[in-house]
């Protein structure tokens, strides 16, 4: 497996013959690519044993695995459930990530809401290290990783995911 610089797709490859998650691994091998995302944008639909499938031929054709976590997660909800369901989100993503042997799950983290940024990073910071002491106290090995975000209404600007990648 390559050390450097990896190059892969955010979900299977659209020259796939199926776009199911082996088809995918099956063409990045096919296209001489490192790694591949495996997308739960609209919800984490793998069970155990396909998780385990899925990453023994990942292994065997050498190609490294992450995933995207659900769209649907907002660490900044107004809604105390709302923020816990955010929660459960991401430990059921990185939880089948694990058993795939997948290195890191990318996420969106919040929207502003119309609130000021000081205070939706504090409000992100305090759940997003609940969410990770949980995780290493688990000792998962899968990273969380903050995706910087480009749109005015959502949190995660560069400096916003830096400093959280610091403090945390």
């Amino acid at each position: 497996m390559s050390q450097g610089l990896l190059f892969g797709t955010a979900g299977t490859p659209l020259s796939s013959k199926s776009p199911s998650t082996y088809a995918g691994i099956e063409r990045a091998y096919g296209l001489e690519l490192d790694c591949m995302e495996v997308e739960f944008v609209q919800g984490v639909r793998m069970n155990k044993g396909m998780a385990s499938s899925i990453g023994e031929l990942a292994q065997a054709k050498g190609i490294r695995l992450t995933a995207h976590a659900p769209y649907f997660i907002n660490l900044n909800a107004q809604e105390p459930e709302k923020r816990l369901a955010s929660r459960e989100r991401l430990f059921h993503t990185v939880h089948i990530c694990s058993l795939f042997g997948g290195e890191g799950v990318v996420f969106h983290p919040a929207f502003y809401l119309n609130q000021p940024p000081d205070r939706v990073y504090e409000r992100v910071k305090e759940e997003l290290q609940a969410v990770t002491n949980q995780l290493r106290a688990q000792g998962t090995g899968v990273w969380l990783r903050a995706e910087v975000m480009g749109r005015e209404t959502q949190f995660g600007t560069l400096d916003e995911v830096l400093r959280l990648s610091a403090e945390i």
